[in-house]
């Protein structure tokens, strides 16, 4: 089964080592861009498609979660 996720890019790992290191609002706050460009899309991507292949698994359950 295929999905739109198409995993995240090496700027993302890179985002998260320099993260480990720095974990300042000075430090992030420049880098902003990346988190949203790089990091958080791919999650949105991500979730997006389990949701979707959890739609075509168990399509009973769609809105039975709190």
């Amino acid at each position: 089964m295929r999905t739109a996720f198409s995993g995240f890019p090496e700027e993302a790992m890179t985002f998260f080592r320099g993260l480990a290191r720095n974990n300042t609002r000075e430090w992030f706050q420049p880098r902003k861009a990346i988190y949203e460009e790089r990091v958080k899309a791919p999650m949105v991507e991500l979730v997006e498609a389990i949701n979707r292949a959890l739609a075509r698994l168990a399509p009973d359950y769609i809105g039975c979660l709190p």
